[in-house]
């Protein structure tokens, strides 16, 4: 059976043990869809959380809610002002605004469920959106507007969506750069232990598995592992429970 929750609870099953998991490129996918329509405004009260049977545990698949702040352009002489002190002010147009102002409200909650993605990762959910967000796609959205608006607006908009999917993947690549410089890892509750690797080329290879202490280490299946590279990464921050 599917449950739904909000984020207090969401998070509050997370912690409670490795069993319940995001479904982390599901996640992503909905933050690069955010950056397309140029929603800044995705703080933990944003979304809900829908989860499915993955065997005897749960995968967690993100609700997006609350789309007041897509397609606004507030334009200006003031607001550019604005803009060079707190780039959180975005507009929205063909060209991406400041990658920093556009995510800057998603922060803590991107560094948390996106901890575990990869650089390919990131540029493969960024094609499938590419692929699947077609000309004919954006059109007959846009064309859903209550016809004042897509009089005034439509074709504006539509054709800022099409030039914003083209440009998706240096948008991503630049958000992946920010969020991979200081990694945020969580583990859970139950007993466990983690393993990280220094390898003599500069990558770390963090691995989380649950152990009670008496099975040998290594037969024990890791529910996390990824290997960060210098170049992209500064600071691992390991939190255990």
């Amino acid at each position: 059976s599917t449950l739904i929750n909000g984020s207090e609870r969401f998070f509050e099953r997370l912690e409670a043990s490795p069993c319940d998991r995001i479904d982390a490129p599901a996640f992503l996918k909905a933050r690069l869809m955010d950056m397309v329509v140029g929603d800044k405004d995705r703080h933990l009260g944003q979304w809900r959380w829908a989860s499915f049977p993955r065997g005897a545990c749960r995968s967690w698949r993100p609700i997006p809610e609350d789309r007041d702040q897509v397609f606004i352009n507030f334009d200006g002489f003031m607001m550019w002002v604005l803009r060079r002190m707190r780039p959180m002010q975005i507009g929205f147009g063909e060209r991406y605004p400041s990658i920093v102002g556009l995510t800057f409200n998603g922060w803590e909650v991107d560094r948390e469920l996106l901890a575990e993605l990869n650089r390919r990762t990131w540029d493969s959910v960024a094609a499938v959106i590419q692929r699947e967000l077609t000309d004919e796609v954006i059109e007959a959205a846009v064309r859903r507007f209550p016809p004042h608006a897509y009089r005034t607006t439509g074709e504006r908009i539509t054709r800022s969506l099409k030039a914003r999917r083209d440009k998706l993947p240096e948008a991503a690549d630049v958000y992946y750069r920010l969020i991979a410089r200081q990694v945020d890892i969580y583990a859970t509750d139950v007993d466990e232990f983690a393993e990280i690797e220094h390898r003599p080329n500069g990558d770390v290879e963090v691995t989380i598995a649950e152990w009670d202490g008496q099975a040998p280490r290594a037969a024990v299946t890791p529910y996390y592992r990824r290997t960060f590279h210098p170049d992209e990464t500064r600071e691992i921050r390991l939190y255990l429970r």
